[in-house]
């Protein structure tokens, strides 16, 4: 399914989690630079996932919109391939955010 044609939304939990995961941003931010995303075709589907605003969500259609309910943050490897390989091995990926707070000390 083509989702061009939708419009998005996002639930109050997947951007608190796309603040934890992945920094700060308004509900407003993240919600209108993705329907911008998503009606150009600006993003990445895979299965239940999609990358979009730079980060991979959970999402589903309802009501005749894409309502991104999960955010698991941005990252360098294809997210939905790494849960699946976890999950097939009982394993378990990191989704936080790597920054380092000033002040923390990495040993």
């Amino acid at each position: 399914m083509i989702l061009n044609g939708l419009r998005l939304e996002l639930t109050i939990h997947a951007h608190e989690q796309f603040t934890e995961r992945v920094g700060p941003a308004t509900f407003e931010e993240i919600r209108d630079a993705g329907r911008e995303q998503l009606a150009v075709g600006d993003y990445r589907r895979d299965g239940d996932f999609i990358k979009i605003y730079d980060a991979w969500w959970i999402f589903t259609i309802r009501e005749g919109k894409v309502v991104l309910i999960t955010c698991y943050g941005n990252s360098h490897f294809d997210v939905p391939r790494a849960l699946a390989w976890a999950r097939k091995h009982d394993d378990r990926i990191t989704l936080d955010n790597f920054q380092i707070n000033e002040g923390q000390q990495i040993i």
